[in-house]
């Protein structure tokens, strides 16, 4: 249950992250929200992965993060517009 919840939990983040910062129109705030993000992720996955209780949910958000930098990826080489 902890991974399938970390996995969501990272699969939405960063593209509200990344929609909010287009919404805002500031590309420096979007960048900073963008940054933020990431690193809230992964900082939070490393300090979860050092919990013998936690592991699964630390590992669900780093393959989250991987899916949802593949969509973010996926989504700009189709050139699919976000504002």
């Amino acid at each position: 249950m902890q991974l399938i919840g970390g996995f969501f939990a990272a699969l939405v983040v960063l593209p509200l992250a990344l929609l909010l910062g287009a919404a805002l129109g500031v590309r420096v705030l979007a960048i900073i929200v963008l940054v933020g993000s990431v690193i809230g992720i992964n900082v939070i996955a490393f300090v979860n992965v050092r919990r013998p209780g936690r592991v699964a949910f630390a590992v669900g958000l780093w393959v989250g993060f991987a899916a949802s930098v593949g969509l973010i990826v996926l989504l700009f080489v189709t050139n699919w517009r976000i504002t």
